[in-house]
């Protein structure tokens, strides 16, 4: 893939400088709902082949992505999460993360235990 061809796919989708995998998807599937060629005889079946070509980029691209987890790249994705990021300690160790909710032996409620037991 080349730059200009994630550029295209952009321009296909229309999102901007950010998107999720979700929005991506979602956007995915309102232009595949918009131009499929069974919806009519105004549907042109060559927007249909960019709009999956430009989908087959897109997540190309977010699977192979090197994810960041430096803090400045955590703010700048949750921004509000911004005060839960600087605040240490909570009771389950990991600012903004519940702990697991166990029962009065330690195990998970949704723990399934063995018959042999």
């Amino acid at each position: 893939m080349t730059y200009r061809e994630f550029r295209q796919a952009i321009e296909v989708f229309d999102l901007g400088e950010r998107a999720t995998l979700d929005q991506i998807k979602t956007r995915h599937r309102e232009l595949v709902k918009a131009h499929h060629p069974d919806r009519g005889s105004s549907s042109d079946p060559e927007v249909i082949c960019r709009v999956n070509c430009a989908y087959e980029v897109l997540t190309a691209y977010c699977e192979s992505y090197r994810y960041c987890f430096a803090e400045e790249e955590f703010l700048e994705q949750v921004p509000e999460d911004a005060c839960a990021a600087s605040s240490i300690g909570t009771r389950s160790g990991v600012a903004g993360v519940k702990p697991k909710r166990t029962d009065f032996r330690g195990h998970s409620p949704t723990r399934r235990f063995r018959s042999d037991h």
